[in-house]
């Protein structure tokens, strides 16, 4: 691989770029031709966790509880969450993507990380790759937020805090990591708690405490984490492999009464 040196860390790491998808449900039901507002609903706790353009213009945000949606917003459609859907439509964004590039690896149900380092050569530079990247999303339809970093933990925390910044500077990267604060995070809320009774609030403090002394005061997972988190620590990435065939649907909010109705969802299909 051509790996890039961040010499403001000291170490040698390989660049990545971490792909968040936002409401990737939502972007695949086809929900442009409904007339009608449309949310994704976690049934666990009846919340609002997708909100289409028309159902957010009426005031329904997410986060907000279905039945004060409702009152907001009269002829509401609800779609249950459906974890299943969203990762075989993920399955469906790297196959496009693995036209551009060959690095990828699933994150959850709703991530996509990529490894940059080894395309540089063939795209002679980050933003030529990033610009063939974005192409390809941009024709799915799809809402995301992104952000590279040194690290696949890295480039997830700011990814998923919609930073939305495509660099190889590593002091920009370790900037925009220390200027979060620890909820933000995947970090386990049993550690955080610790960390905030002695008063350490942000990466910024987190991360300038020697290892060895982390080690000392903390659990060996905190300092795992921060390993992890600053590419000192290898992370076990296991890369997609294209089937040798594949199936595309889509799911159509509305009753087809006619065949013409179908021309627009079938013609997104075949494009």
């Amino acid at each position: 691989d051509l790996v890039i040196r961040a010499s403001k860390v000291g170490i040698t790491v390989t660049l990545w770029i971490y792909l968040h998808f936002t409401q990737l449900q939502l972007d695949s039901t086809f929900c442009e031709t409904s007339e009608q507002p449309v949310v994704i609903v976690d049934a666990s706790d009846n919340r609002i966790i997708q909100v289409c353009n028309k159902a957010r213009a009426q005031g329904v945000d997410v986060g907000l509880g279905l039945g004060a949606a409702a009152a907001l917003c009269q002829h509401l459609q609800v779609q249950p969450y459906d974890c299943m859907f969203e990762k075989n439509k993920l399955k469906e964004i790297a196959h496009s993507l693995y036209q551009v590039t060959c690095d990828i690896s699933f994150v959850s149900h709703n991530g996509i990380l990529l490894r940059v380092s080894n395309m540089l050569n063939l795209y002679q530079g980050l933003e030529a790759y990033w610009q063939c990247i974005q192409a390809v999303l941009q024709r799915l339809k799809v809402c995301y937020s992104y952000a590279s970093g040194y690290s696949p933990l890295a480039a997830r925390l700011l990814a998923k805090n919609k930073v939305n910044l495509i660099t190889d500077d590593s002091s920009m990267l370790l900037h925009q990591v220390k200027s979060h604060a620890l909820y933000e995070s995947d970090l386990p809320s049993t550690i955080g708690e610790q960390l905030t009774r002695v008063g350490v609030h942000a990466f910024e403090a987190l991360l300038n405490i020697p290892m060895a002394q982390l080690a000392k005061r903390f659990d060996a997972q905190l300092v795992h984490y921060v390993g992890r988190l600053l590419g000192q620590f290898k992370e076990p990435v296991n890369f997609y492999q294209p089937p040798e065939s594949f199936s595309r649907y889509v799911e159509l909010l509305f009753e087809a009464e006619n065949t013409a109705w179908l021309s627009k969802p079938l013609h997104t299909l075949l494009h």
